[in-house]
């Protein structure tokens, strides 16, 4: 359903979410463990979503099969791997930023980042650092990367 509103004198369609469904509008380049929950939080809040966030590797592991051939230095369809969503933080879309923000270049990038770097390093270790060395998080996140399938 389409909505007419009025700004300033002038009518126009109001946007739904169905108009940003198939365009990313905002590219997360900060690194895991600098707010990136928060702004994934906030951006979906705002009408920026839904937002990618390395979680959803969980969900839809088939997805990490175009992010490992990408690591791996294949041409990959970032249209495709980001078709559904408004916004996308944390990993592992930061590795490639420059890539999405060629393949949308409307987007607005925005950068997160710790006030130190050992602040950083002391939540990636307590945090996320035990996970990366269980086996199941890579079965998991990048099941090709694992199993050495092509």
């Amino acid at each position: 359903m389409q909505r007419i509103i009025s700004e300033g004198g002038k009518f126009h369609r109001q946007k739904t979410d169905s108009d940003h469904a198939n365009y990313l509008r905002i590219i997360g380049a900060g690194l895991p463990r600098t707010g990136t929950s928060s702004l994934k939080a906030a951006l979906e809040q705002l009408g920026f979503g839904p937002c990618h966030h390395m979680a959803e590797l969980f969900d839809k592991p088939e997805r990490s099969i175009l992010f490992s051939r990408a690591l791996d230095g294949y041409e990959v369809d970032f249209h495709e791997l980001m078709k559904g969503y408004g916004s996308t933080v944390d990993a592992p879309t930061q590795i490639f930023y420059k890539e999405i923000h060629k393949a949308y270049p409307k987007a607005k990038i925005i950068l997160t980042v710790r006030d130190s770097g050992e602040k950083w390093f002391q939540s990636v270790r307590d945090s996320i650092g035990p996970t990366a060395t269980d086996i199941s998080y890579y079965i998991a996140v990048y099941p090709i990367r694992f199993l050495r399938l092509q």
